[in-house]
């Protein structure tokens, strides 16, 4: 029985659809399917009923596939540390994330210089979620909404509170603490509907007493502080983002051209990192989670 096999086994389960699979394999479909096949031969047992619904567990397949992922995690992680002996390095630890942890991905890297990490920022919380939950990545994180994700390991991110981002021409410039309602007038970049940011937000100016009218919705935290920088709109953001605005992430004519002033109301917004239960952390990984883990006690300190 080939370790390759397994793991095939296993995304099939996961994906349950045999060309994502095999495209998340790098194989093709008639490959997997022979794999899956000789593995079923070896085991003496049907693992997949194939329909229109895809390739569905069987009975034997379901007792399998705990062993069988336990087998492929073990697999990995004594990989790793071959690898890390004879070279120096793990595999790449991936991470997803609905909003920018480019800071702390740098952060991390610089005090870990073993670990290779790869990140990919996207907007929508289901397609973080998709990625975790079919194994395209280790780690993810999340703002913390109405979905729980009870199914998934869950460690604290962060806590942090809005701020808002205008142009130093702008009225309020000055101010150092504004209310909310100040600003029933401007004119909001607004982060991508249906996130938990953007119903925060909205919801905030609804209980100042208005509806924010919107310059455009849909851009990252960057995009809104530029944007503003270029007296164009006035943003709401987490208090965070205002340290990594003195970290070289932004231009130093951008930061000249706007103030940050805190809300008298307190808007707050979270977020958790979230692994699968399934599966035993890559050494990598479990670097970043202690990394994030130790930060945020500070943080609370």
């Amino acid at each position: 029985m080939k370790i390759e096999y397994l793991e095939e086994f296993v995304t099939l389960a996961d994906m349950q659809y045999y060309h994502t699979a095999a495209g998340k394999l790098f194989i093709s479909q008639s490959a997997l399917s022979k794999h899956i096949q000789a593995l079923e031969a070896s085991m003496r047992v049907q693992l997949f009923e194939r329909g229109a619904t895809g390739a569905v567990l069987t009975h034997y397949g379901q007792e399998f596939l705990p062993y069988a992922r336990s087998i492929v995690n073990q697999y990995k992680e004594g990989s790793d540390k071959l690898n890390q002996e004879v070279t120096g390095f793990t595999t790449s630890v991936s991470i997803v994330s609905e909003f920018d942890i480019f800071p702390d991905i740098l952060e991390f890297c610089a005090s870990n210089p073993k670990y290779r990490m790869a990140f990919e920022e996207k907007i929508a919380a289901s397609a973080v979620y998709h990625d975790l939950k079919q194994n395209h990545c280790d780690l993810v994180v999340l703002l913390n909404g109405e979905n729980e994700y009870s199914e998934l390991n869950s460690y604290p991110y962060l806590t942090d509170r809005f701020v808002a981002v205008v142009p130093r021409t702008h009225r309020l410039a000055e101010q150092r603490l504004i209310s909310l309602s100040d600003l029933s007038e401007d004119r909001f970049l607004l982060p991508t509907r249906d996130t938990v940011e953007y119903h925060i937000i909205t919801k905030a100016c609804q209980k100042a007493g208005y509806e924010p009218r919107s310059a455009g919705s849909g851009f990252t935290f960057q995009q809104r502080v530029m944007m503003a920088a270029k007296g164009l709109c006035v943003s709401i953001v987490p208090k965070y983002i205002t340290f990594q605005m003195h970290d070289g992430m932004y231009p130093r004519e951008a930061l000249d051209s706007i103030s940050v002033l805190e809300l008298s109301a307190d808007i707050q917004i979270s977020a958790n990192l979230y692994s699968r239960k399934t599966d035993i952390l890559r050494p990598g990984a479990a670097a970043f989670l202690e990394f994030i883990r130790q930060k945020t006690q500070k943080t609370e300190l």
